[in-house]
């Protein structure tokens, strides 16, 4: 995978462009997770090597304790949410040094729950997501299979300003 990655951002970095590399996230804070946490952290060291060689940003991810914080993410807990993107939103304009008015955003705490009703919660989250990702994996389909692209065409970025985007008629 590293020298896949490396070839893309070989071929990336030849034109001229700005790479910023995303590392992955610490799973520390996630049962389901967290015994990948070491091949993440594997992984994030051929990154940031990659990084070096090619003077690549690095958007830190994995440092970024904001996001280890299961709030920060959608029902599937694998997804970050608004709030999720938020956070790595702010980390990447630093990455970039790019000023910016955008102010931490607090989730809101935790339902009080029993431990009965956290494990059914579980319970339906497996049936939903866990399970159908699995079967999905061993039938080698993507979840992204059969997709098409939102906005297919490229589309113009303004360099000052906020980002314009057209509407959804467009």
């Amino acid at each position: 995978i590293s020298q896949l990655f490396e070839d893309a951002v070989v071929r990336l970095s030849s034109t001229g462009a700005t790479v910023v590399i995303f590392t992955g996230i610490d799973t520390s804070f996630t049962p389901v997770f967290r015994a990948f946490r070491g091949k993440i952290a594997i992984y994030n060291e051929n990154l940031r090597a990659i990084a070096d060689r090619y003077d690549c940003i690095v958007a830190d991810q994995w440092s970024l304790k904001e996001i280890q914080d299961p709030r920060f993410f959608d029902d599937d807990r694998l997804h970050l949410n608004a709030l999720g993107h938020h956070e790595v939103a702010r980390m990447v304009l630093r990455a970039l040094n790019v000023s910016n008015d955008l102010v931490p955003m607090q989730p809101d705490p935790f339902p009080t729950r029993t431990w009965r009703e956290a494990r059914a919660g579980d319970l339906v989250w497996a049936r939903t997501h866990l399970v159908p990702w699995v079967l999905r994996r061993l039938r080698h389909q993507s979840s992204g299979d059969n997709l098409t692209a939102k906005r297919p065409q490229p589309l113009p970025i303004a360099t000052t300003g906020a980002i314009s985007l057209p509407t959804e008629d467009a």
